[in-house]
């Protein structure tokens, strides 16, 4: 359930946002924090999946069977519930039939996560979504913002209060 959670039902309600963003350049600061819940959330779904399938693995086959079948039966639970809660919200701007689509589109991204096939055949998701949901470091053109990808500096250096010395020396002022 909780792979489902963070790795299906989660997503939904960041269709618009995504497809304002990477579609028409609107809303990209809040499409930022959305890149960087998703590149959160995916790694929980990794995560907790994983320890799913390790878990699973020590079951009997008679379990196993037993796990199955609850999985599948909870995933179409989920996304009846998913598909109504999408038309409440992308009715009004024609969205439906591709939210669906991104909607199966994370539960078979769920099911991955948990070793399992795909539920869903011949899925197609919007190309502008599928670009804006890869959360390989993020550059935006100098006109419309700062990149927002993580670097992490390799070469630390402790600093001391030298360094703060030869700081003030460039300013010209005491910084303490």
């Amino acid at each position: 359930a909780s792979v489902l959670l963070e790795s299906f039902l989660f997503y939904s309600g960041f269709f618009y946002p995504l497809y304002l963003a990477v579609g028409q350049q609107k809303m990209i600061h809040s499409a930022e924090i959305i890149w960087a819940i998703i590149r959160d959330e995916s790694i929980h779904g990794v995560l907790v999946g994983l320890e799913a399938q390790n878990v699973f693995n020590e079951l009997t086959p008679e379990e196993k069977a037993e796990v199955d079948a609850d999985v599948r039966e909870l995933l179409i639970e989920l996304f009846n519930n998913e598909v109504e809660f999408t038309k409440e919200v992308y009715e009004q701007v024609g969205l439906v039939d591709e939210v669906v689509e991104f909607v199966k589109y994370n539960a078979n991204k769920a099911l991955a996560n948990l070793g399992i096939a795909p539920y869903f055949e011949n899925v197609s998701v919007n190309p502008i979504i599928l670009n804006g949901i890869d959360t390989e470091t993020k550059n935006h053109d100098f006109f419309s913002t700062k990149g927002n990808g993580y670097v992490r500096s390799i070469n630390l250096v402790p600093i001391g209060d030298n360094d703060f010395a030869k700081l003030e020396t460039m300013l010209g002022k005491s910084i303490i």
